[in-house]
Protein backbone atom coordinates (compact mmCIF):
# COMPACT_ATOMS: atom_id res chain seq x y z
CA UNK A 1 0.00 0.00 0.00
CA UNK A 2 3.10 2.42 0.32
CA UNK A 3 1.94 3.79 3.48
CA UNK A 4 4.69 6.22 4.91
CA UNK A 5 4.93 8.70 7.20
CA UNK A 6 3.48 12.36 6.08
CA UNK A 7 6.93 13.88 7.04
CA UNK A 8 8.30 11.62 4.41
CA UNK A 9 6.25 12.31 1.63
CA UNK A 10 7.30 13.61 -1.75
CA UNK A 11 4.84 15.40 -2.85
CA UNK A 12 4.49 16.52 -6.92
CA UNK A 13 5.44 19.71 -8.66
CA UNK A 14 1.44 20.53 -9.06
CA UNK A 15 -0.28 19.39 -6.34
CA UNK A 16 0.42 20.12 -2.87
CA UNK A 17 -1.15 18.55 0.50
CA UNK A 18 -4.43 20.35 1.34
CA UNK A 19 -4.76 21.08 4.81
CA UNK A 20 -9.10 20.42 3.98
CA UNK A 21 -7.65 16.75 3.23
CA UNK A 22 -5.98 16.37 6.41
CA UNK A 23 -8.84 17.61 8.41
CA UNK A 24 -11.12 14.54 6.96
CA UNK A 25 -8.37 11.95 7.66
CA UNK A 26 -8.51 12.88 11.10
CA UNK A 27 -12.61 12.75 11.39
CA UNK A 28 -12.02 9.50 9.68
CA UNK A 29 -10.25 7.96 11.89
CA UNK A 30 -11.79 9.70 15.02
CA UNK A 31 -15.21 8.06 14.10
CA UNK A 32 -13.71 4.60 13.28
CA UNK A 33 -11.96 5.08 16.64
CA UNK A 34 -15.69 5.99 18.30
CA UNK A 35 -17.82 3.69 16.40
CA UNK A 36 -15.80 0.50 15.61
CA UNK A 37 -13.09 -0.55 12.74
CA UNK A 38 -14.58 0.36 9.02
CA UNK A 39 -17.69 2.84 10.52
CA UNK A 40 -16.18 4.95 8.15
CA UNK A 41 -14.25 4.15 4.74
CA UNK A 42 -14.29 5.51 0.82
CA UNK A 43 -17.21 4.92 -1.44
CA UNK A 44 -14.24 3.53 -3.88
CA UNK A 45 -13.00 0.43 -1.22
CA UNK A 46 -16.71 -0.76 -1.76
CA UNK A 47 -18.00 -3.80 0.75
CA UNK A 48 -16.86 -6.53 -1.41
CA UNK A 49 -13.60 -5.91 -0.47
CA UNK A 50 -13.82 -5.30 3.45
CA UNK A 51 -15.46 -9.13 2.99
CA UNK A 52 -12.20 -10.45 1.84
CA UNK A 53 -10.20 -9.56 4.82
CA UNK A 54 -12.38 -11.63 7.22
CA UNK A 55 -11.13 -14.02 9.64
CA UNK A 56 -13.17 -16.83 7.54
CA UNK A 57 -10.56 -16.64 4.83
CA UNK A 58 -7.30 -17.33 6.18
CA UNK A 59 -5.00 -19.68 5.56
CA UNK A 60 -3.87 -22.26 7.46
CA UNK A 61 -0.72 -22.01 9.42
CA UNK A 62 0.53 -25.19 8.76
CA UNK A 63 3.98 -23.86 9.74
CA UNK A 64 3.52 -21.76 12.66
CA UNK A 65 0.33 -23.62 14.48
CA UNK A 66 0.68 -26.87 16.17
CA UNK A 67 -2.83 -27.24 16.36
CA UNK A 68 -3.28 -26.51 12.58
CA UNK A 69 -0.95 -29.59 11.40
CA UNK A 70 -1.95 -32.24 9.45
CA UNK A 71 -2.91 -35.32 11.10
CA UNK A 72 -1.73 -38.33 8.99
CA UNK A 73 -3.44 -41.89 10.19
Amino acid sequence: MGLVDKECVQYSLFIRPSHKLEILMQTIDHLNKKYGKRAVSYAAVGQKALTLTSREHLSSRYTTSWDELAKVR
